[in-house]
């Protein structure tokens, strides 16, 4: 893992894919092994998979990147609110980059892009790793969690790693961000959020009106990918944690551990999803949330490697 925040950013760099400028990580060699980041509004290759880049990196050719509308990459436009238009655009990246066999992984909303990716592209994809993907094992009976927020100021981005640090994860000891909190890291959050709030507050209005619509979002070629678990020809890897929190505005709603007003249980349809894959492995961290690949990074990418070289 990065000891040094300064590091890991400066090895960031751009692909031309379809006239967008793909911002993205590409360390090590070996095996491609692609990481997608989830769908929040300071989601990015670096914050969501700092903690893991330099571990995989060892054991692959490890690529993150981020994607239209998120990070230091461009938005496309409407196009782009979509996990199918998303699974698409990240498709023709791996064919830019001259790859023809990659394993995908990805967490929250990108778990739900790494299975759209499997499904459309078997032939491409050898592995996939949906990682505290509740979106994609489940349908939703009531409206997603709203990402809206107002235009950031420094002072709302310092407010907000205040309650990602409380709330979001276990352990940071291993993410070279959020291991200790600078200035110049509450910076570059703000410069993230700056360039995308408004792509992102678009983005919400569409996808997220109403239960119905989301899960329409959500669904490949029509179908909730929690339906098809028959159409998965490849392995399947579920790293899960027992306390998932998913959005920031959940984190004082005292019923969300239990669901809410929405009885879904996303450990338990997780675990009837895997038991319907025919070739799978589920495993559980316990003490861990959302993003359990920063609370346990080693044990996390000790379970990964594992799984794609056997």
């Amino acid at each position: 893992m990065y000891s040094d925040w300064q590091s890991l950013i400066e090895e960031g760099t751009y692909v031309e894919v379809d006239g967008t400028d793909v911002h993205h990580f590409d360390l090590g060699e070996g095996h491609p092994l692609l990481l997608i980041h989830g769908g929040g509004l300071s989601s990015s290759a670096e914050m969501n998979w700092g903690a893991v880049l330099e571990g995989f990196a060892e054991q692959f050719r490890v690529i993150a990147l981020d994607q239209p509308g998120f990070g230091f990459t461009d938005p496309r436009g409407e196009v782009d609110y979509y996990p199918a238009e998303r699974a698409k655009f990240i498709i023709k990246f791996i064919e830019e980059l001259g790859l023809d066999s990659v394993s995908v992984m990805g967490n929250s909303e990108g778990a739900t892009i790494s299975c759209h990716m499997a499904l459309r592209r078997p032939n491409l994809v050898n592995h996939v790793i949906p990682v505290n993907g509740g979106m994609t094992i489940r349908e939703f009976g009531t409206p997603a969690p709203s990402t809206k927020t107002n235009k950031p100021t420094i002072e709302d981005v310092r407010e907000e790693v205040k309650k990602f640090r409380e709330h979001y994860f276990t352990e940071t000891k291993y993410h070279p961000f959020w291991r200790e909190i600078t200035d110049e890291k509450i910076e570059r959050l703000y410069e993230i959020e700056q360039r995308n709030w408004e792509y992102n507050n678009k983005r919400d209005e569409v996808i997220r009106g109403t239960a119905h619509l989301y899960n329409k979002t959500l669904a490949y070629e029509g179908i909730p990918i929690s339906r098809q678990p028959e159409n998965f020809e490849l392995p399947v890897l579920l790293p899960w944690s027992t306390n998932p929190f998913f959005s920031l505005g959940q984190y004082d709603d005292p019923g969300h551990d239990r669901g809410g007003e929405d009885p879904h249980e996303p450990l338990d349809d997780a675990y009837e999803f895997y038991k319907q894959l025919d070739d799978a492995q589920m495993h559980i961290w316990s003490d861990s949330k959302h993003h359990v690949q920063t609370d346990k990074a080693p044990e996390f990418i000790e379970v990964v490697t594992s799984f794609v070289q056997t």
